[in-house]
């Protein structure tokens, strides 16, 4: 048995729990091992402890201490900000940083976003979102102390850097975008090693194909989030939803939950008229389609949702969507067009004037929300992306590809260009757009990389984010199997 299976953390989130379940019962059938249960809520805690799955764990625990902390008054600041400055110091990461990822107190950082809902969290002052993370730090040092945790699974970036501030060994289940494939990462950033690895096992390949007419399988999870987002185009849907945006938080209340003490309620109705409003608007004649572009040469950056882990959690360096926009709109040769796309989980939160401030671009479109990202990508002459699923399917398609996304597990690939200076820019832009770029040896990788994806991954089947126990019946043992090799691999 490996000995990073001694004693296991389990931190539940709110689309993996059915799966982690069933997971715990493979590592417990095989292990003699201790599993320990976190929640986000007392009610899952009572729910777990006397449930089916009761007898698989040591403990269950409520790890989510943040939200509470927040609303703590009567604070020592010179105490907490000394913890909190002993701690960036240990972790190498600064309090900032991590609040960037997080939906309320971070919701500052969200430059594309600014009408995210408001809540009372996201209202909390300076200092108690300081002494929150403190309090969330205190949780996790004294729970992997206490218990000996020598492995922790879990997808939260405070967790990861305690884990590795203590020696634990992190993994954290990632959808690799391409079907319904996930595989175990090793950070809170998304990085794929074990892919990596198993692409330079694999031999070269070069096809020689016409690329405009290939196409890849839809990621299934994004599929069904954009179709049901895109119900929302309908004043009728946008009524319904706020309908049930109320009975949901007059629930929430009658049964003491902590949720329905996050986002107000107000504010989410609000957003969603705005959707509703920003979604006909980019189905409407300020848009283009691509019949209307002609022959005309173009790039294409696929805008990202924000708040959204792509930017936060997976690339915490890199999160300014304007600012690339402009920036590769300048460094575009005469001749070329910026197209810009947005996604209907976006629609309803961007600033006001977001869009107009883009059209203001002489040389940028913005492309009609209804038209297949992959239409788009196979007629681009390259994609732009930060770290969005729009970059990996360009890559997988031999596209050339700038990532300002530092993490991107395609960014090994020949065909993509990390970008740390914008004064870099002119030089990537020139190179993807050239006459001899060999698009069969791109294509060539991205087929590599596809079976370097299946190598490493388990399939969940039909699962999506709407049906969370709708997985592949034989996805927990594959899980299982995979978790083995890549805690061997870190051993060896």
């Amino acid at each position: 048995m490996s000995d990073k299976l001694r004693s296991v953390a389990i931190v539940l989130n709110s689309y993996f729990g059915p799966l982690m379940m069933k997971l715990a019962q493979e590592i417990k059938q095989h292990h003699e091992c201790e599993l320990h249960l976190y929640c986000k809520s007392d009610v899952l805690v009572d729910s777990y402890r006397s449930g089916e799955y009761a007898h698989l764990f040591s403990s269950v625990s409520n790890f989510m201490r943040f939200p509470a902390a927040l609303r703590d008054t009567n604070l020592d600041q010179a105490f907490e900000y000394e913890q909190a400055q002993q701690r960036e110091a240990k972790f190498g990461i600064k309090y900032n940083t991590f609040s960037v990822s997080n939906r309320h107190v971070g919701r500052g950082y969200a430059l594309g976003g600014f009408h995210h809902p408001g809540s009372r969290y996201a209202d909390s002052s300076y200092l108690q979102m300081v002494h929150a993370y403190n309090v969330q730090f205190d949780f996790w040092e004294s729970e992997f102390g206490s218990k000996n945790i020598s492995l922790v699974l879990a997808d939260n970036k405070e967790i990861y850097v305690v884990a590795q501030s203590m020696g634990v060994t992190y993994r954290s289940v990632a959808r690799a975008r391409y079907k319904n494939f996930h595989y175990w990462e090793e950070a809170e950033t998304r990085e794929a090693k074990a892919i990596q690895r198993a692409f330079a096992d694999l031999p070269q390949r070069a096809i020689k194909a016409d690329v405009s007419n290939e196409s890849l399988p839809p990621y299934m999870a994004g599929r069904e989030i954009i179709r049901r987002a895109m119900r929302r185009a309908k004043l009728t849907a946008a009524i319904k939803q706020a309908g049930y945006l109320v009975a949901r938080q007059m629930w929430w209340m009658f049964k003491g939950y902590e949720k329905a003490k996050g986002y107000y309620v107000t504010d989410q109705i609000k957003q969603t008229f705005r959707q509703w409003r920003d979604i006909r608007r980019m189905l409407g004649p300020e848009t283009i389609t691509l019949d209307k572009l002609h022959d005309t040469p173009f790039v294409f950056y696929p805008l990202h949702t924000e708040p959204e882990q792509s930017l936060g959690q997976i690339s915490p360096e890199f999160f300014f969507q304007l600012a690339a926009i402009a920036a590769i709109a300048r460094d575009l040769p005469v001749g070329y067009k910026l197209l810009i796309k947005d996604v209907p989980m976006a629609c309803g939160r961007r600033p006001d004037n977001f869009y107009d401030q883009i059209l203001r671009l002489k040389n940028v479109e913005i492309l009609n929300l209804a038209i297949p990202g992959q239409e788009v990508i196979k007629r681009a002459a390259g994609v732009v992306t930060i770290a969005g699923t729009g970059g990996l399917e360009a890559a997988l398609l031999g596209k050339p590809v700038i990532s300002f996304g530092r993490h991107n597990p395609y960014n090994f690939l020949q065909h993509v260009e990390v970008n740390r200076d914008f004064g870099e820019l002119p030089q990537q832009v020139d190179a993807m757009i050239k006459a001899d770029f060999d698009q069969d040896v791109a294509r060539g990788d991205g087929e590599r990389f596809i079976e370097a994806v299946k190598q490493v991954s388990f399939d969940m089947g039909e699962f999506n984010y709407f049906d969370l126990e709708k997985f592949a019946e034989d996805a927990p043992r594959h899980a299982y199997e995979l978790l083995l090799i890549s805690l061997q691999v870190e051993e060896d």
